[in-house]
């Protein structure tokens, strides 16, 4: 059948994303970017010149799928990166406080 093997790899390309939000969910963060190069080369694959297109509204509805994942992967990284921003601020803040402390004291 047509269109087989790019829904095959659209499918492998949902099922990674899902993985990518189960290891944000445990906060494994430091695994997504060696995930995200394996989804990359599979989405590269998947629209190739060697793979026969599929039905458009069947590539439409799994494309919608993995956009909806990123989005919501997107906010887990984002809110990660953000909460680690903090604590490096709080620890310059604390390191800056440690420095004036010791200067009070010669």
């Amino acid at each position: 059948m047509a269109g087989d093997a790019q829904l095959t790899l659209l499918q492998q390309v949902v099922e990674l994303s899902r993985e990518m939000l189960a290891v944000a969910e445990a906060e494994r963060f430091d695994r997504l970017p060696e995930m995200e190069a394996q989804r990359h080369a599979l989405i590269e694959r998947c629209f190739g010149p060697d793979v026969e297109a599929a039905d458009d509204d069947q590539v439409s509805e799994q494309i919608v799928r993995i956009l909806d994942m990123d989005e919501r992967l997107a906010a887990m990284v984002k809110g990660e990166r953000d909460a680690i921003a903090q604590d490096v601020k709080t620890l310059r803040r604390g390191r800056e406080v440690v420095k004036d402390y010791q200067e009070m004291g010669r």
